[in-house]
C-alpha cells in the first residue's frame, strides 16, 4: 500500500470567518440528490487552507440554477478560458488550483439534536478582487438544490 505523507494534523479545525488562501487537494465525481438538482453531475472538491491545513468541502453542481459557481471557481483558481466557450473539465482542471476564498461558519442540526458548526465557502474571490472591499454573496446551501 502506498501512502502520501502530507504533514497533516489530526482532528477537526473550525476556521474563524474570513478570507483564506486555499488549494484544491481532492476531487471526486458524484450525482446530486437535492430536490431541485437530483440526477445532475457534481464535482466534490476538498480544499486545504494554506496555513493550518484545515479542509473545507465544496460542491459544484452542474445544473442551470448553480452552474454560475463553476465559473466563479474556475476564475478564482486562474483556469477560466478567455471569453465564453466550452471546455473539458476533469480532475486535472481543479487539483492544485490555488485561490482566495471567503469562509463563513454555518450551523446545522446534528443527528442527536445538537447544533453542529462547519466551515463553508461563501465566495470564491477573483484574483483581481480587492481584499478589503469584497462583499461575499449570500449563497444557498448546496442541500437546497
Amino acid at each position: 500500500m502506498k501512502f502520501k505523507y502530507q504533514n497533516r494534523t489530526g482532528g477537526y479545525a473550525l476556521l474563524p470567518e474570513g478570507d483564506y488562501k486555499v488549494e484544491v487537494a481532492e476531487f471526486e465525481v458524484g450525482v446530486s440528490n437535492g430536490p431541485k438538482t437530483r440526477g445532475s453531475d457534481v464535482f466534490k472538491l476538498r480544499v486545504r487552507e494554506e496555513l493550518t491545513g484545515a479542509m473545507i468541502d465544496e460542491q459544484l453542481i452542474f445544473h442551470p440554477a448553480s452552474e454560475w459557481k463553476v465559473d466563479c471557481v474556475l476564475r478564482a483558481i486562474g483556469r477560466a478560458p478567455s471569453g465564453a466557450q466550452e471546455m473539458e473539465l476533469s480532475e486535472k482542471t481543479f487539483i492544485g488550483g490555488k485561490a482566495r476564498v471567503h469562509v463563513v461558519i454555518e450551523s446545522y442540526p446534528k443527528n442527536d439534536g445538537a447544533t453542529g458548526k462547519s466551515n463553508k465557502i461563501a465566495a470564491w474571490l477573483s484574483p483581481e478582487t480587492d481584499q478589503s472591499k469584497h462583499k461575499p454573496s449570500t449563497l444557498q446551501s448546496s442541500e437546497d438544490f
